[in-house]
């Protein structure tokens, strides 16, 4: 792998849309095989970095793939807030809007 990588990466690398393709394919594949293999995606799509990060057109793909990064991460955000379970929210705020605060009970304890 050590050798064929950079050999295929200078080919594609002619234009940029083929290498970020490339790279970007390259992440899912490795994390389709290792959740295939029984371990997480991240961990295959953190392995195909790792492969990815030794050759020369590491700063390219880098450059090229934050604007995706950026895409995505909104998606990460919205799927996080939508599994955020809200159920229960109004009666944890009557029940602490009810009791008394202990912060301040403990400071007008000190300051007799």
């Amino acid at each position: 792998m050590r050798d064929v990588l950079p050999r295929l990466l200078h080919h594609i690398a002619r234009s940029q849309e083929p290498l970020v393709l490339f790279g970007v394919a390259c992440a899912v594949s490795v994390a389709a095989l290792s959740e295939w293999l029984g371990f997480s995606s991240e961990v295959g799509a953190f392995l195909a970095g790792v492969s990815l990060a030794p050759t020369a057109y590491r700063d390219a793909l880098g450059a090229r793939l934050v604007s995706l990064r950026d895409f995505l991460l909104l998606f990460f955000f919205l799927d996080l807030g939508a599994r955020l379970d809200f159920s229960n929210a109004g009666q944890q705020i009557t029940e602490d809007a009810s009791s008394p605060c202990s912060c301040s009970s403990a400071i007008r304890s000190s300051s007799s």
